[in-house]
C-alpha cells in the first residue's frame, strides 16, 4: 500500500512540474472507485483521500495557484471523489463488462462534476452553452 500512495503522490508532482503536457496526471478518482470495489469497511474511503489530503498542496505550491486551496474547489472534488466511490461501491462483485462501464461512467461524472463547477464558477470560462 506504501508504494500506491508513494506512486501517487510521484504522479500528482509529476502533473504539477509539467502543466502543460501532463495536466491532471493523477489516478486519484480511479483509486476511488477501485478502494470501493476491493478494499474492506473504511479503508477503500480512507486510503485514497489520505493520498488525496497528502498530496494536495503540491499544485498549489509548486504552481503558485492558491486556487487550488479554496474551499469550493476541495468542496467539489471531494463531492466529485464521493460520487466516483459509490459507483464503484454500488458495482462491487459486478462482471468485467459491467465494471468497464461503471469506471468510464465515473470518469465521466467526475469529469462533469469538476469540470461543471469550474464553469460555474470559475471568472476564466464565459457563461454560455458555447
Amino acid at each position: 500500500m506504501a508504494m500506491i500512495v508513494m506512486l501517487l503522490i510521484a504522479f500528482r508532482i509529476i502533473g504539477s512540474v509539467f502543466p502543460e503536457t501532463l495536466p491532471n496526471f493523477q489516478p486519484l478518482a480511479a483509486l476511488f472507485f477501485c478502494g470501493a470495489l476491493m478494499a474492506k469497511g473504511w479503508r477503500g474511503w480512507a486510503i485514497p483521500l489520505g493520498a488525496w489530503v497528502l498530496t494536495y498542496p503540491a499544485p498549489a505550491l509548486i504552481e503558485g495557484n492558491a486556487g487550488y486551496l479554496s474551499a469550493g474547489v476541495i468542496v467539489t472534488t471531494i463531492l466529485a471523489f464521493a460520487v466516483t466511490f459509490l459507483i464503484g461501491k454500488r458495482l462491487s462483485g459486478a462482471g468485467f463488462g459491467t465494471l468497464l462501464l461503471g469506471s468510464v461512467a465515473s470518469a465521466l461524472a467526475f469529469h462533469l462534476i469538476t469540470c461543471g463547477a469550474a464553469w460555474i464558477g470559475g471568472p476564466l470560462y464565459p457563461k454560455n452553452p458555447a
